[in-house]
């Protein structure tokens, strides 16, 4: 454990090398922060996710192992190991990231969590074993085509009860996708110029490792990519609030558990989510539901055609 006396300076050495911290302010000791005493909005995302897996785990921190992907300067696997979970490991690529989450762990002298550098599109099963809970934080719309998809396909393996995704969504998606026989849709974003070097790629700690352009998907097609690859169901969190979330970015909560089949219409039960879509939307309609729907549309044109008529007579009467 770090002596508290010599935590100062260890921070400012660790500044000096790497950089000031800038987005995970962290608690060191009485009045010293890896950033300042300020409420930063991190913390205010910090509140919702562990929240989300207080309620998820019914307050049972200590029964949960944790993978952080993207972990960036260590804010959520600290304080999940601050928590008393049975374990906690960040996965982070930038080396300057990964001496500040160390930095902090050792001050902290914080023993159920650990910190690997690695890329997190070579994250498998076989590498790191299993968890309850997989964060993708911050991460996922800095990831492109047609890794986005390798990476949710193992998040899915390595998750054994929910994933919390925080992540830009495309609110205006102006490109389609296919993946495995399904389309999704999106938009392109720009991570770099075109011939920027390794090396300062490396040094731009807010942007994507290495590709040039993300992909980030619709709010939609995110939801349906992560009920595609087998979770059970997706929930969007929105409480406790982030009161500078912008319009369009989502904290989205993924089960993983067993589908729930019905019993009064059991024919449901087989169908994939396009037969399912097709029912409902298309031909499938029960006879009351297509009725239904085609007379509220003649009373709404009733209802117009009757304004209509209204606006036209008060007018020719005004002008006589």
């Amino acid at each position: 454990m770090m002596e508290k006396d010599k935590i100062p300076e260890a921070k400012r050495a660790i500044a000096g090398e790497c950089g000031p911290w800038t987005a995970h302010n962290i608690r060191l000791g009485e009045g010293l922060y890896t950033i300042d005493d300020k409420l930063n909005y991190d913390t205010v995302k910090l509140r919702r996710v562990m929240q989300v897996l207080s309620d998820l785990s019914c307050g049972e921190f200590g029964a949960l192992k944790i993978l952080d992907l993207g972990s960036f300067e260590g804010l959520y696997t600290i304080e999940a190991g601050l928590r008393g979970v049975t374990y906690a490991m960040g996965v982070e690529a930038r080396s300057a990231n990964l001496k500040k989450a160390e930095f902090v762990k050792g001050a902290l002298d914080i023993k159920n969590i650990n910190f690997v550098r690695d890329d997190v599109r070579n994250i498998s099963v076989k590498k790191y074993g299993k968890f309850d809970v997989v964060l993708c934080l911050g991460l996922l719309y800095h990831i492109d085509l047609p890794d986005i998809f390798g990476l949710l396909e193992n998040i899915y393996d390595l998750s054994t009860r929910f994933l919390v995704i925080d992540t830009h969504i495309a609110l205006n998606p102006d490109t389609r996708v296919e993946h495995r026989g399904r389309s999704y849709f999106g938009t392109y974003a720009s991570e770099f110029r075109k011939g920027l070097s390794k090396e300062a790629k490396e040094k731009l700690l807010w942007n994507a490792l290495d590709n040039e352009r993300s992909f980030i998907f619709s709010k939609a097609s995110l939801i349906r990519v992560i009920g595609d690859l087998g979770f059970t169901s997706v929930y969007e969190c929105l409480a406790p609030l982030e009161h500078a979330k912008p319009k369009d970015r989502v904290t989205l909560v993924a089960i993983r558990g067993k589908r729930a089949g019905l019993l009064t219409y059991p024919a449901i039960n087989g169908m994939d989510e396009e037969s399912v879509k097709a029912a409902v939307l298309r031909k499938e309609l029960p006879k009351f539901a297509r009725e239904g729907a085609a007379i509220a549309a003649l009373k709404a044109f009733a209802r117009a055609l009757v304004t209509f008529l209204k606006t036209i007579t008060g007018r020719y009467y005004r002008e006589r």
